[in-house]
């Protein structure tokens, strides 16, 4: 029975090669930076994933611009008043 892990680009990894990569990033990063480079990590494999399948974030989404009723200007999403004129949106 093998209980290697068989990655294309890596070959075949056994469980104590992994437990030795993981003891090597432990003892580079430390431990309590480990969870903020694994989030790091992780969110930028996602923003990867959606820039490349096209999908816009929520916070893309509100950098888009309105634009006020009054005077023309061009405001951010959900803010209630014209930064220019002041009227409400």
């Amino acid at each position: 029975m093998n209980n290697a892990v068989n990655l294309a680009f890596l070959g075949n990894i056994g469980p104590w090669e992994l437990v030795l990569v993981f003891l090597i990033v432990l003892v580079i990063f430390g431990a309590n930076k480990l969870p903020k480079v694994a989030k790091d990590l992780g969110s930028g494999i996602r923003e990867f994933k959606k820039s490349i399948s096209g999908e816009k974030d929520e916070k893309d989404e509100k950098k888009e611009l309105a634009t006020c009723a009054k005077c023309g200007a061009k405001i951010q999403q959900g803010v209630k008043h014209c930064p220019e004129c002041g009227v409400q949106q």
